[in-house]
């Protein structure tokens, strides 16, 4: 849990002090895509989970929210040039062979998911079928802006909303009334209520915008970006372990916040 973020935050100053920039962004680009999918999975599983849906869905489930993804993501590989260049380097067909293997599994594991859902005894809920609808569709700036860069930013805000949300749920829920620690009535009283929760948020985005600007001015901004990489992956790192509900600590501490304890015992 603490030797992650240094190891990913030494190995990013050491690639990108050195020049060697292509490793971090091609990681990160590919890496996004499993942490967005893995995340949005674990939201839409604690839907199914209200909502009766059987646990047997969720690998498949898991398949088609990652190969929708992932198509959508690789369909113009080439506008993102580290990875089209690292792929073109191994051979010339790997960048169109990627959708070409992705797309027929994203298919096929969206069908079998529908299909499964179809026949519940229990109707889909509207909150579930229109987060899945979500999830499936969150890469789709990717298939029609050409700049990489916006089309992340714009994928980006919708996995922003969907984290947001859920870590507000919970803060709100398990420290409404606290009496614990101080960081704990930090955030009870930051999730109270909506003004605190856009003052944090702003002063959250001021700060990193102050960042950018100051390294800017000192001359090295490469410090800025070495920064923002190391906070990107050591971020994609940590939640697979904060919201890792297969471990049952996780689920007992975070579960009974977010889904009756029935519905968490039963995980």
């Amino acid at each position: 849990f603490y030797g992650g973020p240094v190891l990913i935050a030494a190995t990013v100053l050491l690639l990108r002090g050195s020049g060697a920039h292509t490793p971090v962004l091609v990681t990160m680009f590919v890496w996004n895509i499993y942490h967005v999918s893995q995340q949005s999975h674990g939201i839409l599983s604690i839907y199914r989970r209200l909502n009766g849906g059987p646990p047997a869905e969720r690998s498949v489930a898991r398949l088609a929210i990652l190969s929708v993804n992932a198509t959508m993501a690789f369909w113009h590989v080439d506008r993102f040039a580290p990875l089209y260049r690292t792929l073109t380097a191994v051979h010339p067909m790997l960048p169109w062979l990627l959708p070409a293997v992705t797309l027929p599994i994203a298919v096929s594991a969206v069908g079998v998911l529908a299909f499964r859902m179809l026949r519940r005894r229990r109707a889909v809920s509207v909150p579930e079928g229109a987060f899945l609808t979500t999830s499936l569709l969150l890469f789709h700036p990717y298939l029609w802006v050409e700049d990489s860069g916006l089309a992340t930013m714009g994928m980006l805000l919708g996995h922003f909303v969907q984290y947001l949300a859920i870590v507000w749920l919970l803060n709100h829920r398990k420290y409404a009334v606290s009496g614990g620690s101080a960081a704990q009535r930090v955030l009870a009283h930051m999730s109270a209520n909506p003004i605190s929760i856009a003052a944090t948020i702003a002063g959250v985005g001021f700060a990193i915008f102050l960042g950018q600007r100051a390294t800017a001015w000192l001359g090295a901004p490469m410090l800025y970006i070495i920064a923002w990489n190391a906070l990107s992956l050591t971020h994609f790192y940590l939640d697979g372990l904060v919201w890792a509900f297969r471990n049952p600590f996780v689920r007992q501490s975070i579960g009974p916040y977010l889904m009756p304890p029935s519905h968490v015992r039963a995980a």
